[in-house]
């Protein structure tokens, strides 16, 4: 019986540290199972108690996969999932106490302590009811709860072992020897292949893409437009951006990071003192099991639209429009003041991987800027902003799932470059600009 009472522990254990979070719960499962093997032919309380030991073992296979997914990221399935093994845990929980409850009763002997198992299903729909109800001091007080209710099961257990005997136990089911190890072997086995499959096979299906229309502009060009750059734009693009008189490909003031990894950022100006923005990025697909996320902070309220542009083996380019519905905002810092939400707000784009793609690049349209004040802090007719862009490629193969702001905060760019603009043929030169002027 102290087996059983093992599982129950590690079942109830939660430390959100080393994945003991998920490695604890599912050792517990797996103990539950095995020890109530030897009960299953008690009686048919202990019978049941063991089919939903098995259906908890199933389950954290099952949640570990799901875990590995992005579907992970919701605050709802995160309930869901919590949800489904409290429900399995209390099922083994309420047949065991009716199970001992029996054996009691036949054996003309008080029900001894079997209530404490009752009192661990109360202390789990009331932990799983303060966590939808988002109250941290329920979740404190059940926490020193479970200490004593762990204690009354324990001397549950204990007692029932002394007091009971159990007179058909399946005693040619072991708890311990080779057989146990082959099915702990394969229980291992089946989460790793349920959280590869999860982080491979459970993310969003390749884009829909569409062929590469060409359609290059040599006007572009002559008015500044990078030649790599003009090859990628869209017919649609090539005619908004007409409106622009100049363009200026912005040297950046910090760039640094991976060879393989490119990104330009260039500033068309108009003759009505306004400017439209474009960022193109590109990066050779070698790691083809990463997710590549582009990062831009700055003003960046402004993105509208964009492109993706994909170079596969064989030579031939597919793209597919960006949804700026899709363009995440990055998280504030702690440390940011309010002039720093007003003007450097952030904004994440992640790249829909395709495998076969040997280059992968596109870009980005916005409005961007603003005037500058001068030093008595009036609008001067200056316009201009501050573009930082860095590119990240996040591991793919993760668990759990972490959310891109989640990952950014774990991992370091695999390339930066930082751009200072403004309205004047004379741009910002980070090398020669004196603060004084």
């Amino acid at each position: 019986m102290n087996g059983i009472f093992w599982g129950i522990l590690l079942q109830s254990l939660s430390l959100n540290v080393l994945y003991l979070n998920y490695i604890l719960p599912a050792a517990g499962a797996m103990v539950l199972y095995l020890h109530l093997r030897k009960f299953s032919q008690v009686n048919e309380a202990f019978r049941k108690a063991f089919r939903f030991s098995a259906a908890l073992v199933l389950y954290q296979i099952l949640s570990f996969g799901f875990c590995a997914t992005r579907l992970a990221g919701s605050d709802t399935a995160l309930l869901v999932l919590i949800f489904i093994e409290t429900v399995l845990l209390s099922a083994v929980l309420l047949y065991l106490q009716s199970g001992l409850t029996d054996e009691y009763q036949k054996a003309g002997m008080e029900t001894g302590s079997s209530h404490w198992l009752i009192w661990l299903v109360v202390l789990k729909a009331a932990t799983y009811a303060a966590l939808l109800a988002k109250l941290g001091v329920v979740l404190l007080v059940a926490s020193i709860a479970l200490i004593v209710i762990l204690i009354g099961v324990y001397c549950c257990f204990r007692d029932a072992g002394k007091k009971l005997l159990f007179k058909k136990p399946a005693q040619e089911v072991p708890t311990s020897g080779q057989r146990p190890l082959v099915l702990c072997a394969t229980y291992v086995c089946a989460i790793l292949l349920a959280i590869i499959g999860g982080a491979f096979f459970g993310q969003p299906g390749a884009p829909e893409l569409l062929p590469l229309e060409t359609a290059y502009s040599e006007e572009l060009i002559a008015r500044g437009m990078p030649r790599e750059v003009a090859a990628c734009l869209s017919k649609e693009d090539i005619e908004l951006l007409k409106g622009a008189a100049y363009f200026q490909q912005l040297q950046p003031y910090e760039n640094y990071g991976s060879a393989d990894t490119k990104v330009i950022t260039v500033a068309g100006f108009t003759d009505y003192d306004q400017y439209i923005t474009l960022v193109w990025f590109s990066r050779d697909n070698k790691k083809q099991f990463s997710r590549d996320v582009l990062t831009l902070e700055g003003d960046t309220s402004g993105i509208y639209k964009g492109r993706f542009i994909y170079t596969q083996s064989d030579g031939k380019e597919v793209c597919r429009d960006i949804d700026a519905s899709k363009i995440g905002n990055l998280p504030i810092p702690e440390y940011a003041d309010e002039f720093y939400e007003e003007y450097f707000p952030g904004a994440y784009l992640e790249i829909p991987a395709l495998r076969s793609a040997k280059k992968v690049s596109g870009y980005l349209l916005f409005d961007a800027g603003q005037y500058m004040e001068d030093d008595e802090g009036d609008l001067s007719e200056e316009v201009g902003g501050q573009i930082d862009a860095a590119w990240y490629g996040l591991k793919r193969l993760q668990f759990p799932y972490l959310s891109v702001p989640q990952a950014l905060d774990r991992q370091a760019y695999s390339s930066y470059a930082g751009y200072f603009y403004a309205l004047d043929e004379n741009f910002y030169d980070i090398e020669t600009w004196d603060d004084s002027e």
